[in-house]
């Protein structure tokens, strides 16, 4: 999955999605849990 399609679907900006991979900025459970359903894993498979 691209980023671009991630960041549709979970209706965030590109921006945001970098600091969030890069850990320079944390999610709220709700942000987390709807990429972790777009990404087919789970929120303890995404934040593990």
């Amino acid at each position: 999955m691209t980023q671009a399609h991630l960041v549709k679907v979970a209706e965030i900006s590109v921006p945001y999605l970098s600091q969030l991979e890069s850990g320079r900025r944390k999610g709220s459970t709700g942000i987390l849990s709807t990429i972790a359903k777009a990404l087919d894993v789970t929120l303890d498979d995404l934040v593990g």
